[in-house]
């Protein structure tokens, strides 16, 4: 009777100990590629290794990172994604359009998780959303073609009496599209519209004062890098001209714009991280299907506000998940 409890026990406490141990996570290098500087990174680079953290990735203990920053320089991109693929990482997170597409084009073996990457499968990344095949999978972000009608939408509800838009564009593989959604999404509205492409900062500031001859009464801030890297004289020219903007990160309205609506970047982070801790488990990135943002930021400055002398309307404030004090 004894031999049998000793057996008992032994066959148990091995059993609990394989289940443990198949729960644990086994030590693992995760290597990150951004086109953006450490600094402009820090809150999604907090939010991922936050989850990562919840999801019982300790690092120094179970997990490491590799970092790459291309520091607002594009050209540096293939290299940085050169270097990961030969470092010895598990799995690659990459954020954005460009570095996915480094990485692509690098040709590397390592899985490869992707968020706010619009049209993943246009840019040859992936196969098709639900089976996207090969190395990569992710998070699919939704355009500014996609998003510019509700943009235009809420622009018009917190300036009022609003009829006439100015729209800021920088030359993109999505331009023309960008260009015919916004037409549409204006006439559906009531409004219209005045295309400005620009593919400089004296441009931008060329686009303003034609605004201001125009007399337009609020703008949108479209697509282009250009714009990304020049957000801070925008949001200077907004002030300056008493011309209200939306745009889609919140790092818009931190520079002075209005109004910044988006689907939510932390979110796509935290999913991806929840795709990465699925593949350093073993499931293969060709099988876990590519997915759609799910969750959307309103953010509003009201320094912005001030300046421009626009009330926010209380509906907008009551939604908005972030006011820019």
């Amino acid at each position: 009777m004894a031999q049998t409890r000793r057996t008992f026990l032994a066959a148990t406490a091995a059993l609990l100990a394989t289940r443990f141990a198949r729960a644990q996570p086994t030590k693992a290098q995760v290597g990150v590629l951004s086109l953006f500087t450490p600094e402009v990174d820090a809150h999604l680079r907090k939010a991922f290794e936050n989850r990562m953290t919840a999801l019982g990735w300790i690092e120094g203990q179970t997990i490491t990172y590799t970092f790459r920053y291309a520091n607002n320089q594009p050209a540096r991109l293939p290299e940085l994604a050169s270097e990961l693929f030969e470092s010895p990482v598990s799995v690659i997170f990459a954020g954005g359009s460009l570095p996915t597409q480094a990485l692509k084009k690098a040709g590397g073996k390592t899985p490869v998780v992707f968020a706010v990457v619009s049209q993943p499968v246009e840019l040859g990344l992936i196969e098709s959303l639900a089976r996207p095949g090969g190395t990569m999978t992710g998070i699919a972000n939704l355009s500014a073609v996609a998003m510019v009608g509700k943009r235009l939408e809420l622009l018009k509800e917190a300036v009022a009496g609003m009829t006439h838009v100015g729209i800021l564009g920088n030359k993109h593989r999505l331009f023309d599209a960008f260009v015919a959604a916004q037409a549409e999404a204006a006439k559906s509205l009531g409004l219209s519209t005045t295309v400005y492409q620009v593919n400089s900062a004296p441009e931008i500031e060329a686009a303003f004062a034609s605004m201001m001859t125009a007399k337009i009464q609020a703008g949108l801030v479209g697509l282009g890098q250009l714009l990304w890297k020049e957000r801070k004289l925008i949001g200077a020219l907004s002030k300056q001209h008493a011309i209200p903007l939306i745009a889609g990160s919140e790092k818009y309205a931190e520079a002075g714009c209005l109004i910044a609506y988006a689907p939510s970047y932390v979110a796509q982070v935290e999913r991806a991280a929840e795709i990465i801790d699925k593949i350093l488990r073993g499931a293969r990135p060709a099988d876990i299907p590519v997915e759609l943002p799910d969750r959307f930021t309103l953010v509003v400055s009201a320094t912005a506000a001030r300046a421009l002398g626009v009330t926010i309307p209380q509906s907008i404030l009551l939604r908005a998940d972030q006011v820019i004090e």
